[in-house]
């Protein structure tokens, strides 16, 4: 079957615009050899050209490929979650599991935090995602870190990193508290035949 001119079918809960289509009814193979777009139920996501299998509900989306997800509720049903964009190179989904494995300058931002790395699996029942192949993460203004693997939720938010993390979350010092009236610290009196001392600095972060 051959297929030319703007069209549109559907994979589970995902619906694939498309210009151009080649699939076999029997096998249930198809190509979409340019530009596709779409959207599920709580996203979209495009891709220059994609393929797969409509019988295992396969679908596999090459380059510039960019999905976007709506936030959501969190776990504990008060924090509300930010929305989550995904790009990379490639990105294949097995749509009735809720698997998707992205593979070539993986990035994924969600509100200020970005993670970046060659790998990533998410499983969209649970919300795990692993990133792996040497992570990067970064969250403005100066906190960053690099780890071997990172296993992070897209719904809670929590991660964690694996494997020869390097961070780094410069610390901040604190001005010491006035006493209270809020007057300055006066200096320490002078003992008969001394000199004077002076209050202990308080240490600060370089």
């Amino acid at each position: 079957m051959v297929s030319t001119g703007p069209a549109q079918t559907r994979f589970g809960d995902l619906t694939v615009n498309f210009s151009e289509g080649e699939g076999n009814l029997k096998t249930g193979d198809f190509v979409m050899p340019s530009a596709v777009t779409g959207h599920s139920t709580d996203g979209t996501f495009r891709g220059d050209r994609a393929f797969g299998n409509s019988k295992r509900d396969e679908f596999t989306l090459i380059g510039h490929v960019m999905v976007h997800k709506l936030g959501g509720v969190s776990k504990d049903g008060k924090k509300p979650t930010e929305p989550v964009t995904l790009t990379c190179d490639k990105l294949e989904i097995q749509n009735k599991k809720k698997i998707y494995v992205a593979s070539g300058n993986v990035k994924v931002v969600q509100g200020d935090k970005t993670l970046t790395a060659p790998l990533m699996r998410l499983n969209d029942m649970t919300h795990d995602a692993a990133l792996t192949g040497g992570v990067h993460a970064e969250q403005p203004p100066d906190r960053t870190f690099d780890s071997a693997e990172v296993l992070y939720n897209t719904k809670s938010e929590d991660f964690k990193a694996l494997g020869g993390v390097q961070a780094t979350f410069p610390l901040k010092s604190s001005p010491t508290p006035a006493p209270p009236g809020g007057n300055a610290a006066s200096p320490s009196p002078v003992p008969k035949g001394g000199k004077p001392t002076s209050p202990v600095p308080t240490p600060s972060a370089t």
